[in-house]
């Protein structure tokens, strides 16, 4: 998708990829004195599946700290980041799963000692025998319960975004199902008399 936001050419373009969030530094904003442009986050959930959500926004590969996740499937929420002016890459991801425990048997092997023989010490009437003792490996099982987790369902989009100094840009994600999300990105105009009008940066919905 390709777009001009303020004369600028700030193309956002979203596609499929796999995300691993964990480990991720978190994203440091600029100072509200330095120079920076705002991004708006928004996520809204049209379908929901499964007992937990794990859910993940990047900028420059650095996450972003989010309001804890829900599986509310009504779920939507707003939160404003600052962002220095340039070129950046920013990702969306969000998984629902649910954890299945089962009884495995497990193989392991154990070492147990055992008489096998004696030995005898000292002299005269101050000898005395003492019992020897061997070990052995000895397999052995067990029953123990093992949680395994099931992803009900999940999508990712990811792509560049250019922002310039007093840009404020809208980005939301729809999630609809597994594999089918979507990112949209508007650019808010001040108006009169304090309103203002939504533009699209460049491109709609992809990926369903």
């Amino acid at each position: 998708m390709r777009g001009q936001v303020s004369g600028m050419n700030k193309r956002l373009a979203f596609a499929v990829v796999t995300l691993a969030s964990c480990g991720t530094s978190l994203y440091v904003e600029p100072t509200p004195d330095q120079p920076h442009g705002l991004i708006k986050l928004q996520i809204a959930y049209h379908a929901a599946g499964g007992t937990n959500l794990d859910e993940a926004i990047e900028i420059d590969a650095l996450a972003i700290t989010l309001p804890a996740p829900t599986v509310d499937s009504t779920r939507a929420y707003l939160r404003a980041v600052r962002v220095a002016p340039g070129n950046h890459s920013v990702s969306f991801r969000s998984t629902f799963v649910h954890y299945v425990t089962r009884l495995v048997t497990q193989h392991y092997t154990e070492y147990e000692r055992y008489p096998c023989g004696t030995t005898r010490s000292g002299y005269g009437r101050s000898s005395y025998t003492s019992t020897q003792y061997c070990s052995r490996a000895v397999q052995r099982t067990r029953t123990v319960p093992q949680t395994s987790t099931v992803v009900d369902g999940a999508c990712a989009r990811s792509g560049p975004l250019g922002i310039g100094a007093g840009d404020e840009l809208i980005l939301r994600y729809d999630y609809f199902g597994h594999e089918q999300c979507s990112v949209r990105c508007y650019r808010q105009v001040p108006g009169p008399g304090g309103t203002f009008a939504m533009q699209p940066c460049g491109g709609t919905r992809t990926g369903r």
